[in-house]
């Protein structure tokens, strides 16, 4: 019976990782790096990735009076962070009922998929997108007075 058990929760495992995937909408999009482990375990569990170059455009025929693009070489810090987990408990009355371990599984999956995708959102939000806007009195009073003439 218990060999029986172990079955059913692999195969049941096997089933959520596929659910999981399915889920991890934004995460499938990210790019991924593996280091071995003794050097991360060296650098204290940071590694530093390659950024790929950036290039400016200059418009017109006649460019001699722009400036050259730099070549700089960036490498970007990746920090290795704790895992989440999804801890629950079945009783053995519960467990006579696959469908409750089947539902709770699924709902691990899912709230880590989740997970997964938020903390990559915030990484991404507060790393890759920081824009910042000037406006300063006179376009400030430009905006408003456009505004008025359009009323």
């Amino acid at each position: 019976m218990a060999n029986a058990l172990a079955k059913d929760l692999e195969i049941m495992f096997e089933n959520f990782v596929e659910g999981f995937d399915a889920n991890c909408v934004i995460s499938m999009e990210a790019e991924t790096s593996y280091p071995d482990a003794k050097s991360m375990q060296r650098a204290g569990d940071t590694f530093y990735k390659k950024q790929n170059y950036q290039a400016d455009i200059v418009t017109g025929l006649d460019i001699s009076a722009s400036s050259d693009t730099d070549v700089i070489e960036r490498l970007v810090p990746t920090v290795y962070r704790t895992p989440d987990n999804v801890r629950y408990q079945l009783d053995a009355k519960e467990m006579r009922d696959p469908q409750h371990m089947a539902k709770m599984g699924e709902a691990a999956a899912q709230r880590l998929a989740a997970e997964v995708d938020k903390n990559l959102y915030t990484a991404v939000a507060n790393n890759a997108s920081i824009i910042v806007k000037k406006v300063d009195a006179q376009t400030r009073a430009k905006t408003a007075i456009n505004e008025l003439l359009r009323d």
